[in-house]
């Protein structure tokens, strides 16, 4: 078969699914994030924000739908969730939403977790609205593939005032054989002066060569407060293809969080849009990947100042080993408008091998003339004088240079607002 067909062949194998018996607004919502697909096309090595990816591979690949009746055992499942989220998981079973699995006792009874089916009948215009926007300005294709094609998406709403005091965990189970796909989405509102902490943990059971695409959009309200953590961390049999976007709109004075950890076998890019859209809003925006062997994590980044007086700062590093290769596109955007702005973006790499790769590219676009702005990027090795003087003080040559590594890891692993999820992530 022809490179020219590939992407092609990639793209047909998802025509059609899913949806027969869906709400006519999901049905044309997802008729309108497909022509956006197929808009887009898909990437090649000449697009700016994918061309660090080997995508020839994934397109020769074939995937079936999930089946919805395969399950989890619920001893595995118990063993997933944290200790401070027990009572405040939402479960996720190869891409289907399972609330008969999910345990929201210990949330406020006015918060709403709900299939997007039903949603869309409770917030039909909110959500209408919002997708319309969404998908016209959507410039990732396999986010909007996953709009198209999201096998069961779930909705949460937060109310004004309400302080979530316990994590929600999202748990993404993945039990299925191989060459699957999976889509789930997850559509968030959070009212004016709420605060939330969410944390997404993905589960593979089985090392197989599958294809998921995990797609938060997060709408948050004045003065309200979301930390956002995805957890990698735990996918070392992960064998397959990951393509997970995060968006989130940001309105007066309120303040997001984030921090993404991954570390595992997959093909992985992470796509973040953040909208500043009213005044005072604040991004902070962190991650950490670790990859050997011949692993790959791609991270891409945009952040959008929309209005006078928003911050943003953007600290993401990598370590990586053997022959592993990362890549670190960001951009942040400051309109006209966004006056007094204040943002600052880095990305620090460190390479544990001569045979490891970190392609890095900051940016900036500015159209306002009152802006303190910075970017930057580093890739290197471990200090040589560091490692002689901790040397010299009776260590070992191995305990010197883990300690380099876990100093260089917990200024983003010492800020995990969850102590059980701290713990997990040390090096």
């Amino acid at each position: 078969m022809s490179v020219e067909v590939l992407p092609e062949k990639f793209q047909l194998q998802f025509l059609g699914a899913p949806g027969a018996q869906e709400p006519d607004i999901i049905k044309r919502a997802r008729k309108s994030a497909w022509d956006r697909f197929l808009q887009l096309g898909l990437p090649d090595t000449r697009s700016e924000a994918f061309q660090y990816m080997r995508l020839k591979l994934l397109f020769a690949e074939k995937f079936a739908p999930p089946n919805p009746v395969e399950a989890i055992e619920g001893e595995t499942l118990k063993t997933l969730v944290l200790p401070e989220c027990r009572s405040s998981y939402i479960v996720f079973v190869n891409g289907f939403l399972r609330l008969d699995l999910s345990n929201t006792e210990g949330l406020h009874k006015s918060i709403s977790i709900q299939n997007l089916g039903q949603a869309s009948r409770s917030f039909g215009t909110l959500l209408s609205n919002r997708w319309t926007k969404r998908i016209k300005e959507e410039k990732d294709c396999f986010a909007a593939l996953n709009f198209a094609c999201h096998t069961d998406g779930a909705f949460l709403y937060v109310p004004p005032k309400i302080r979530v005091e316990h994590p929600i965990q999202i748990i993404h189970a993945i039990t299925a054989n191989t060459h699957t796909w999976f889509m789930p989405r997850l559509e968030l509102f959070q009212g004016a002066e709420s605060e939330l902490t969410l944390l997404l943990s993905t589960h593979t059971s089985k090392a197989n060569n599958n294809f998921s695409s995990f797609v938060v959009d997060a709408h948050i309200e004045d003065n309200a407060s979301l930390s956002w953590i995805e957890n990698g961390f735990e996918e070392e049999r992960v064998s397959g293809w990951i393509f997970n976007a995060f968006r989130a709109t940001l309105k007066r004075a309120s303040r997001l969080k984030t921090i993404l950890l991954r570390r595992g076998g997959a093909r992985a890019r992470y796509d973040f849009k953040i909208e500043l859209a009213g005044q005072g809003a604040d991004a902070h925006l962190s991650g950490l990947w670790l990859a050997n062997q011949e692993k790959e994590v791609h991270t891409h980044v945009v952040v959008d100042h929309q209005e006078p007086h928003t911050t943003s700062m953007q600290l993401f590093k990598g370590i990586l080993s053997d022959s592993a290769h990362s890549s670190f596109h960001g951009k942040i955007l400051v309109r006209q408008k966004a006056q007094k702005t204040e943002a600052y973006q880095l990305n620090n790499n460190l390479l544990l091998s001569d045979t490891a790769t970190a392609n890095s590219k900051p940016g900036l676009e500015i159209f306002a003339d009152d802006v303190k702005a910075s970017h930057g990027a580093t890739v290197g090795e471990l200090d040589k004088e560091q490692l002689f003087y901790l040397r010299t003080r009776g260590f070992t040559e191995a305990q010197a240079k883990n300690m380099l590594i876990d100093g260089f890891a917990q200024e983003i692993l010492g800020h995990i607002p969850i102590e059980s999820l701290r713990e997990l992530c040390q090096l």
